[in-house]
Order: C-alpha cells, then sequence, then structure tokens
C-alpha cells in the first residue's frame, strides 16, 4: 500500500494540542479551528485564502515537479502537447445508415442532425470524408423518403402474383388517427408478414371511407383486388362492412369477366364432355356452378378479439363482483390513493377497458375452414359438411390463381420465337405450322384450367393419414413441390391465412413511439415513411 499523502494546507496551520485547536498562520487571518482535520484546514484556505489555495493544489497534483532554474525553460513548456487521435473504420454509407436508423428505427427527431452536441461529433467525421458527404435534417428526411420508396418497389416486386391475407385496424394517437394494413403470405419456407402502409384518415371512418384508402394503398403497390384472399380486423362494425364492401366489388369484377368468358367456357365444357370416357372413375361431386362463377375475398374476424369475448362471456355470472373490483380499482387511481401506493413500493392499479366488438365462431367463415382442411394435423377437426365445404372454396381459390398468372402458353411461344429466329423465318409462311401452333395453345389454356384435377388432388389429400402435431407443416408441403406442385401452390396460398391482427397493434405501437410529443406536428407522409422503413426494417412487419 501506498504512504498517505500528507494535506499540503496543514502548513498554514499550528496545531495546539491542549486546546485541540489549529490556528492559521497565515499574515492577518489568525483564524482557530477547533481539531486538525484536513478537510476543515483546507476549506478554510479555500475561502479565505483562494490565491493560496490555488498554489497549494498544483503543488499537490505535481509533487515532484521542481522550478526551473534562473534563466532555463521547462521541458512542458517546450514539447506542445496534441490530444490524442484515433482512427475510425467509417464509410459515408455507413455514417448514413447510422442517421437513418436514428431517426427511423430509433425515434429520433431530425432535429437531431442540427443539435449542437451531435455537430460535434459528427462535423470532425463529415470533414474527414470531404464535401461529398453532408449530414443534417434536410437531406435525411429526404433519404427517409428515398429508403421507403425503395421498399415499396421492393414490396410491389415481391407481391406480384401472389394471393395475400390484408389485415386492418384503426388507431388515434395525439388526436391523429390512422389505418394500419399488414400483408400476410407464405414463401415456401414460412409466413412472410409485411407493412403496406400507416395511413393517415383525414375523414370519419365509415366503411365506404376506409374500404377506399384500402384501395388506394393497393393501387400504389400494382395489387389487384383480386389478389387478395381474405382481410383479418376486429369485429368493428365500419371494419367489417369495409370488408363487404371490398369482397362485393371484387364479386362484381369476378361476374363482369364470367359474362365476358362465358361463351368461351361452354365450347370448353362441351370439348370436355365428348372427350370423356364412360369408364372412367367417378370424381367427387361438388357445386362446381356456384364454385366457378363465386369470389374469394373473406373476412376473418381476429380471433384475440373473439376470445376476450368468450371470457366476458364465462365471467357474466360474476359481474357483480368484478364491478365492485372495477370500482376499487379505480379508486385506488386516485391521486391521493396513488401517493400513498408509491411509498409502499406497490404500482398503479390497472382498470379494464370492456370491449364492444361482437363475435362469430371462427368455423363459420370458409377461409378458416379450407386452411385446418390442408393441414393435416388439425384436419380430423372437420365435419363431413366442412370438409365439402372446404373443397367448395378451395376449387374457388384455385380458380384465382390460375386467374391471376400469366397465359404462360402465349408467353411460352413467344419466348420460342425470340429464341429461335431462323426457324420462326423458315415457317412464317406454312401454314399448317400456324395451325399446330393454335393448337398448342388451345390445349395448354384447356389444361391450365382442368374442372376435375384440383377436385381429384383434394379428394385423394383427404384419404391421406394424419400429421403428427410435433410435425414441420412446410416441411410436409415441401414434398410435394415437386410431386404435385399445383396441390403445393394451392396449400402456400391458403394455409397462412392471418386469425388475429396483432401484427397492426404492434405498428401502433410504433406509432405511439415515433409520434412523440416533440414531433406531433410530422407531415403524415414522412410519418408513413419512418413507420414504413421501420416496421419493415425492425420486424419484418
Amino acid at each position: 500500500m501506498g504512504r498517505n499523502q500528507e494535506n499540503p494546507m496543514r502548513k498554514h496551520f499550528s496545531f495546539n494540542a491542549a486546546s485541540n485547536k489549529s490556528t492559521c498562520q497565515v499574515e492577518g487571518c489568525g483564524i482557530e479551528i477547533i481539531g486538525n482535520h484536513g478537510g476543515n484546514l483546507q476549506r478554510h484556505i479555500q475561502r479565505r485564502h483562494p490565491e493560496l489555495f490555488e498554489k497549494s493544489l498544483q503543488d499537490l497534483q505535481n509533487p515532484n515537479k521542481r522550478p526551473a532554474a534562473d534563466g532555463q525553460n521547462t521541458l512542458d513548456s517546450v514539447i506542445v502537447k496534441k490530444p490524442r487521435q484515433v482512427q475510425v473504420a467509417l464509410t459515408p454509407e455507413t455514417l448514413k445508415e447510422a442517421c437513418l436508423e436514428l431517426v427511423t428505427v430509433n425515434g429520433r427527431p431530425f432535429s437531431l442532425m442540427e443539435d449542437s452536441g451531435f455537430r460535434k461529433i459528427i462535423d470532425p467525421i463529415q470533414n474527414a470524408m470531404g464535401k461529398n458527404v453532408t449530414i443534417n435534417s434536410s437531406n435525411i428526411r429526404d433519404m427517409v423518403s428515398e429508403i421507403a420508396q425503395d421498399e415499396r418497389e421492393k414490396l410491389e416486386t415481391e407481391l406480384s402474383g401472389r394471393l395475400l391475407m390484408l389485415k386492418i385496424d384503426s388507431a388515434t394517437c395525439r388526436d391523429r388517427s390512422v389505418l394500419g394494413i399488414n400483408v400476410q403470405y407464405s414463401d415456401g419456407k414460412g409466413v412472410v408478414l409485411r407493412t403496406l402502409a400507416v395511413r393517415d384518415l383525414t375523414e370519419r371512418h365509415t366503411s365506404e371511407y376506409i374500404s377506399s384508402v384500402v384501395m388506394d394503398v393497393l393501387r400504389q403497390y400494382n395489387i389487384s383486388l383480386q389478389q387478395v384472399y381474405s382481410v383479418t380486423s376486429d369485429n368493428g362494425a365500419n371494419m367489417l362492412k369495409a370488408v363487404s364492401l371490398l369482397s362485393d366489388i371484387q364479386e362484381r369484377a369476378l361476374s363482369n369477366e364470367d359474362a365476358t368468358c362465358e361463351e368461351t367456357e361452354e365450347i370448353g365444357e362441351d370439348v370436355e364432355m365428348v372427350g370423356e370416357d364412360e369408364g372412367s372413375q367417378e370424381e367427387p361431386i361438388l357445386q362446381l356452378d356456384s364454385v366457378s362463377h363465386g369470389h374469394v375475398l373473406r373476412s376473418v374476424r381476429c380471433a384475440a378479439h373473439t376470445l376476450q369475448l368468450a371470457v366476458d362471456d364465462s365471467l357474466k355470472q360474476a359481474s357483480n363482483i368484478i364491478a365492485k373490483a372495477r370500482r376499487v380499482a379505480k379508486r385506488l387511481r386516485s391521486q391521493n390513493v396513488v401517493c400513498v401506493l408509491k411509498r409502499m413500493g406497490h404500482k398503479r392499479a390497472i382498470v379494464d377497458c370492456a370491449t364492444r366488438w361482437h363475435s362469430t365462431h371462427l368455423f363459420d367463415n370458409d377461409a378458416f375452414i379450407a386452411a385446418v382442411f390442408l393441414d393435416p394435423r388439425y384436419r380430423l377437426f372437420l365435419t363431413e359438411c366442412q370438409t365439402e365445404k372446404a373443397k367448395i372454396h378451395l376449387y374457388r381459390t384455385w380458380e384465382a390463381i390460375q386467374n391471376l398468372e400469366p397465359r404462360n402458353a402465349a408467353s411460352g411461344s413467344d419466348v420460342c420465337a425470340a429464341a429461335s429466329p431462323t426457324q420462326s423465318q423458315t415457317s412464317s409462311d406454312d401454314e399448317i405450322e400456324h395451325l399446330l401452333m393454335e393448337k398448342e395453345r388451345d390445349t395448354s389454356s384447356t389444361q391450365r384450367h382442368p374442372h376435375v384435377s384440383i377436385v381429384s388432388l383434394l379428394d385423394t389429400y383427404s384419404k391421406e393419414a394424419r400429421l403428427r402435431r410435433t410435425e414441420d407443416l412446410f416441411q410436409y408441403w415441401a414434398r410435394y413441390s415437386v410431386s404435385n406442385p399445383d396441390l403445393y401452390k394451392l396449400a402456400m396460398s391458403v394455409i397462412p391465412l392471418p386469425v388475429t391482427q396483432v401484427s397492426v397493434e404492434r405498428a401502433f405501437s410504433s406509432l405511439k413511439f415515433i409520434l412523440s410529443p416533440l414531433r406531433s406536428s410530422l407531415n403524415e407522409k414522412v410519418l408513413e415513411d419512418i413507420l414504413l422503413v421501420r416496421l419493415n426494417k425492425q420486424y419484418g412487419l
């Protein structure tokens, strides 16, 4: 252990042990201090003799420093001490990404880029990187918009030609109402969840207005309403009516397409009737007429809200006790009681929020029944009637998937023609070749919409053995990707059906984080860009 240093302030005092007093020896002072405690002596010198205190303090900090001789300079006066410099591996792209993450994921305001403390950090880095790198609130705001637009273009490519499941919900934060829209689908390996928009609502939350906002978002991503397989929402009347309006729009669009193609379909049915073999195996009898002219968009009510209502129904017998507990909780939330609870180390009492939604049974929903049917682990829960209902809905879904696909026959012919221009030129005047090409397109078109093949596949699948509950569903269907690609494609389009819209609630939690009191006046376009980047980057929503 080192020696205890002697306090240099003691040399300015004389201590009398008999009287237990220390007398200040500074000229003209002579004040007596009880005891000989170094701290008391130091405080006296600091208050009454500040110049002497500063000199003594320097001697304390440099105890071994010897004074320079006359006509000589010390080494410290010759050497110029420079601040320590460090080298950091940082690229301009990394710097910009960090600033973008600050205002999106971390929820910091754009004004942070102009704060004096932040500028002391960023200015030296910016100067070292050159004039081409500029960090300020304006260009970071522009970068957020650019990143958000890139994310939208990426999502547009991902969602093209797929059947999609939407999740919608509305919320209010700091007097601003927004509509959150998520999209969910399967990539073959699992369920993919993305955020399409958190759009400001500027009018009353009527069903017509909500449905129009959803349509605007779909048009922004170049998504046809025919691609929407289901819409999951809470049980609010305006949300359910909005989904019903979207379903009606889809049904009218499909009805118009069926009316224009009615003559072609009748010819195709006649051809099939002629080509049938009398001894062929009978196919399952389904209501194909109603299936082929139906629409697939279904409203799915949030299971979390339904569960809440189920619990609420079971607690109705204890309604008096719950009402008393609610009154006690409200009393415990009063300011006087809260102060007492804090001193006791207890938290603030929580008051429940009674729901206003109306629920319906999930097994009345065609889309949910179809998803359960294609899950071999739980398929046995379905009754025979529900199984047939699932097959009908799956047939209708398969028709929707086929309608979304491009004309493979026509595009294939174009590719062949482009790949072999010499052959195309030599056979351009060959009428027989033209006839054969048209026959090939007709045959391919007929094979693209077989009325019995998907029904046969579903019937065969329904007879397979049950899958163990612990098995991975996506690995099970991956085995069908080569041997039975049509059934695999149908399963991947139906199984990711979302039964809750909890992910939209998570988006609203991010909204509360971003829309802080210091950022309550954010432009609605900038707010949507920030949330789009944050949710898709941090949570994959």
